[in-house]
């Protein structure tokens, strides 16, 4: 039976096309230690590691009763701050209290999106030099960072070891850890019999893939050049995304990031909690003519016939997303051969709108 916080998950995201499971989490967490101050100041010491002024420069070493940050914690999540630029940056949760800021970013199924790690660090050097003011990353999967000053990065699996100090007679922390258990965010988890024959199959499941993505790669390429190393990388983000992908980047003419990708992806998407394929232009929102692209992508979609794309918006970009079960391929004779077509189709369908929107966005010459 799925536990209580797994059930509200699937209500939470229903209609949601953007990372559903990461802000439930997020809220799930605040709201925890919210319930209990005590319980907030210990996860500030104990998960955060957060020290006192005095024992800052410590670095190297976990909090005691000596060099603990004194006073109450306060967190809240989703606080609007604006960056260098007038964007808008939202930092999952924002702990507080009167020497400390700290900015905690959530990842559970996905990786940082381009240059958010650092965006909010120039957030941070731009507040109070007096006071402590540091950056922590939390995710499902180890996925490394450079080391910065007043950067430290943890995984949910530490989150579950701290709460299980607080489990006894707390059923709201009891059901939390479940669901964490569930989602195989806790850590400790343990092979199976299911895995094995999973991974028995891995090797077939890979073969499809490639094979699917060697027959559209001519047609990428044609129409959105040869900006990529995904060739050589297309199994590279299996754990942290989730997916098998091949993608062309710098599509459009401009430094900040954006990319046309082709996925398998594992965990399904708001159409489906099963596998699906999917065909995505994804633009920053650092890009210099992202507000054109928003408006001209939106037009794109209220005119389109037959299939529509669905229109993907995040706090750090938006994107034209065509997404398939996988199951709709099962019954077909030859499987690959339609998943190509529905592949190129879609790819046809993104560069209409590139041809559409020529006048107004600078892309990249193939």
């Amino acid at each position: 039976m799925n536990s209580l916080f797994a059930r509200l998950l699937k209500l939470y995201g229903n209609g949601s096309t953007n990372r559903p499971t990461e802000d439930f989490c997020t809220e799930c967490l605040a709201g925890i230690l919210q319930s209990d101050q005590s319980l907030l100041n210990e996860f500030v010491w104990q998960v955060l590691n957060i020290k006192s002024l005095e024992g800052w420069q410590d670095s190297g070493t976990k909090p005691t009763d000596d060099n603990k940050q004194t006073g109450n914690f306060r967190v809240v999540t989703r606080k609007h701050y604006p960056d260098n630029w007038g964007n808008s940056r939202y930092p999952d949760m924002v702990f507080t209290s009167d020497e400390v800021l700290c900015f905690l970013e959530i990842k559970v199924d996905s990786g940082e999106g381009e240059g958010q790690l650092k965006g909010y660090k120039e957030i941070l050097d731009m507040q109070d030099a007096q006071s402590i003011n540091c950056l922590r990353y939390c995710t499902k999967y180890i996925d490394e960072k450079d080391e910065v000053e007043g950067f430290e990065q943890f995984r949910w699996a530490d989150v579950a070891v701290f709460l299980r100090q607080y489990e006894d007679g707390n059923q709201l922390i009891q059901a939390f850890l479940e669901f964490l258990k569930e989602k195989q965010m806790a850590g400790n988890e343990r092979f199976t019999n299911e895995d094995m024959i999973a991974l028995k199959q891995f090797g077939d499941v890979i073969s499809k893939v490639q094979q699917v993505f060697e027959s559209v790669e001519k047609k990428l390429s044609s129409c959105f050049g040869n900006h990529s190393k995904s060739k050589s990388l297309f199994t590279e983000k299996i754990a942290s995304k989730q997916r098998l992908a091949i993608w062309r980047e710098n599509v459009i003419n401009d430094k900040a990031w954006s990319e046309v990708l082709i996925a398998f992806n594992f965990k399904g998407s708001e159409l489906t909690e099963n596998p699906v394929l999917s065909v995505n232009l994804w633009v920053s929102d650092k890009v210099a003519c992202f507000d054109t692209f928003d408006k001209a992508a939106n037009k794109f979609i209220e005119l389109t016939n037959g299939e529509k794309a669905v229109f993907d918006r995040s706090d750090i970009g938006a994107g034209l997303k065509f997404a398939k079960p996988l199951s709709d391929f099962l019954e077909k004779e030859h499987q690959l051969d339609a998943m190509r077509i529905w592949i190129e189709g879609s790819i046809e369908k993104l560069q209409n709108f590139k041809e559409e929107t020529e006048n107004e966005i600078e892309w990249t010459a193939v």
